[in-house]
């Protein structure tokens, strides 16, 4: 599987090679050729193909826990969106790193035979133009709103909260309109 032939994984399926980690078959092994020697998106790939949990195969191979956090990431950005537009690609990218953004567009414009053009077209926009995802990215922070009077307590929340308003419009990430 993380080797840069692939292909064998289909054959060591039909041989029963796999049938002690629950797998019997994978549909569309072809597809695992195409993943540019990405290896952790192959494995992600590969147990969406074996309709295996990721989770389960990473413990049953005995896998680190970077292979089984960098699945649970591709996942959760599979819960946001198959598409997603800028405002979604920033809530995925308070979870996943740009790198992990990337394989998850490739991922999708493989399997879901989609293109991933305006997605990835939007990504750089987000980069190229600063747009904020994370609260570090804010034009106030926790500092500020402790001067302006909020209590300690509620800090956290309301950057969050302004975070998500950011999120869906940029031009909001000032001081005065924060």
């Amino acid at each position: 599987l993380t080797t840069d032939n692939p292909q064998y994984i289909s054959i060591i399926c039909k041989s029963g090679g796999l049938k002690h980690l629950g797998i019997e078959r994978i549909d569309n092994p072809e597809l695992l050729q195409q993943l540019n020697n990405r290896k952790n998106l192959r494995f992600y790939a590969f147990c969406k193909l074996c309709d295996v949990s990721c989770e389960e195969l990473c413990k049953a191979l005995k896998t680190d826990n970077s292979l089984k956090k960098y699945c649970q990431n591709l996942d959760y950005a599979a819960g946001i969106s198959s598409k997603p537009n800028k405002t979604e690609l920033k809530q995925i990218l308070r979870k996943l790193n740009t790198e992990e953004v990337k394989d998850y567009l490739n991922f999708v414009e493989i399997f879901f035979n989609t293109d991933t053009t305006q997605c990835k077209i939007s990504l750089n926009e987000i980069f190229e133009n600063n747009e904020a995802y994370l609260i570090k990215h804010l034009a106030v922070d926790g500092k500020y709103l402790l001067e302006l009077g909020y209590r300690e307590s509620a800090v956290g929340e309301v950057l969050e909260k302004l975070l998500n308003e950011v999120i869906k419009d940029n031009n909001l990430n000032n001081k005065d309109s924060l």
